[in-house]
């Protein structure tokens, strides 16, 4: 089974299961495919993380973060607040969009090394349908349309941006509305097509020390990017094992930092108390929910970054003892951050029958990344500044070489022999979309589908976001103290994150979950 955002990725994976591939080689055809068919979410200019088990018992997580440059100059600020995570306002926004917005880039470094250390296929073959997808081009979907409205005024100021996703460089593609009346355009993408062929030809090492880096670093040069060359040939994806956390009698497999922390310390906050006496998504079950996750966001704000660029006490924060310090806080009012949330991620799950899984979530930073395509070569580069604090007054500061506190959280849960792998893409809301999920698993024995389509709710801001569906309970949270706001979900919104899971019973059955409202994500399988 493979499960991503766009089907045309979720049926090149099914390909490669077909063909004797494993769930690696499956996850990383599909993550290829997926930066072709869905430019605006992922790519190779952004980061990888991916969290492996094997059917040994063995898992493994490789993260591929983008990384700050080894040489780089302030930023100048401006008044004001901005970015999806409510930094202090940068002149002409160059830490959100432009060539200044842009870390190295990461992600073929962590699809490379899984292929190294997991994969039957070569990177030749699993890269070869995303080559045909580029240069053949692809019908568009209605949130590729979406996200390119969305984002119209910044890719109209890049020109090698616009000349690829704007038809005649000038109007948005329009999906298909009435066939064979009114059929979608094509997204063509031959220069993506060329770069692809040069990394399936001659490796990575094309992409971060050969031709193909020399392009990104000469034309990021030219515009006052930070970037060099030096930094791309320096680059190299991290290989370890995942953090474990525990939840009564399961394991999580997530990543280190990133969300991973943030889930495993809600959950550890959420074992001392018997969720199920208060029933699925009661007044009860909320206030503890909203209350774990608004202590722990606090901790992720002001203490918690990668370890191996600043010094955090990782087994501290993520330890039971300190759960149950915090634990006996839950009352206290505090007050978190006003943080926006506009992040723009994807995630690919995938098992196969020899009971391999994957999780895999890769992104851009925010819409279309930096909106700045590296002249020549079609790759869409990442935001990767709008992760850091630009007045360097907080743990998330700016620093050379230093890799950037993400929210992805790619996750396997193994209880009672059984495996539950799931993620999401949609930033910082992406830690309480898997939260939730897992909860309404293990807690409540759903499925798959039933626990990811449940309303959920998110305080990973000043403000606990509700899903209207739980309009009634929202009286009783103001009274105890808590700022809500009522949000709903549907195709165009992006409010509580969009989760994707694969559960594979001790049987060996697999059952899939996706997100109701996004209607592009596909379940393929066989």
């Amino acid at each position: 089974m493979v499960i991503t955002k766009h089907p045309l990725a979720s049926h090149i994976g099914l390909e490669i299961l077909k063909r004797g591939g494993n769930a690696v080689d499956a996850a990383i055809a599909s993550a290829f495919a997926i930066g072709v068919v869905e430019p605006h979410m992922s790519g190779l200019g952004g980061g990888t993380w991916i969290v492996i088990h094997l059917s040994n018992k063995e898992d493994f997580l490789i993260d591929a973060s983008p990384k700050v440059p080894s040489k780089i100059q302030p930023f100048e600020l401006k008044e004001g607040y901005g970015s999806m995570y409510g930094w202090k306002k940068v002149k002409e926004d160059e830490n959100l969009i432009g060539y200044r917005s842009i870390l190295t880039p990461a992600s073929l470094a962590g699809l490379s090394l899984a292929i190294e250390k997991f994969c039957k296929f070569s990177l030749e073959e699993l890269i070869e349908p995303s080559i045909k997808l580029a240069e053949e081009g692809f019908s568009i979907t209605p949130s590729f349309t979406l996200a390119l409205v969305q984002e119209y005024e910044n890719i109209i100021r890049y020109e090698e941006t616009a000349k690829i996703f704007l038809r005649n460089g000038k109007y948005a593609l329009k999906p298909c509305f009435q066939e064979p009346l009114s059929p979608a355009d094509v997204l063509v993408q031959r220069d993506l097509a060329s770069t692809l062929k040069l990394i399936a030809k001659r490796g990575k090492e094309e992409f971060f020390k050969g031709e193909i880096a020399n392009r990104i670093a000469e034309d990021l040069e030219r515009n006052e990017g930070f970037v060099k060359y030096s930094d791309l040939a320096n680059y190299e994806a991290r290989f370890m094992k995942p953090q474990k956390g525990t939840y009564r009698n399961s394991q999580i497999f997530t990543t280190i930092a990133h969300g991973g922390a943030t889930l495993i310390q809600i959950l550890n906050l959420l074992e001392g108390f018997n969720l199920r006496k208060y029933k699925h998504n009661t007044f009860e079950y909320l206030y503890l929910l909203a209350k774990a996750m608004g202590l722990a966001f606090r901790d992720r704000y002001n203490r918690l970054a990668d370890p191996d660029t600043e010094k955090v006490d990782l087994a501290f924060l993520l330890s039971k003892a300190y759960a149950e310090e915090l634990r006996k806080n839950l009352q206290e009012d505090f007050k978190l951050k006003s943080n926006l949330n506009l992040s723009c991620t994807t995630h690919i799950c995938a098992c196969d029958k020899e009971e391999n899984m994957v999780s895999l979530t890769q992104t851009l930073g925010m819409l279309f990344g930096s909106k700045v395509v590296i002249k020549g070569t079609g790759l869409l580069m990442n935001d990767g500044f709008m992760w850091f604090d630009p007045t360097g007054k907080s743990i998330a500061r700016i620093l050379p070489n230093k890799y950037p506190l993400g929210a992805a959280t790619p996750s396997i849960v193994n209880f009672h022999g059984n495996y539950l792998c799931i993620g999401a893409p949609g930033g910082r809301r992406i830690i309480g979309a898997v939260l939730q999920g897992i909860l309404n698993v293990l807690e409540y024995d759903m499925g798959p589908q039933r626990a990811l389509e449940r309303p959920r709710i998110d305080y990973s801001t000043d403000e606990v976001l509700v899903d209207y569906r739980l309009e009634n309970k929202v009286k009783k949270l103001i009274k105890y103290g808590l700022k809500v706001r009522i949000v709903r979900e549907d195709m165009s919104s992006f409010n509580f994150a969009s989760p994707i899971a694969i559960l594979r019973d001790k049987e060996g059955i697999m059952y899939s979950g996706i997100d109701p409202y996004k209607p592009d994500n596909s379940v393929a399988c066989f």
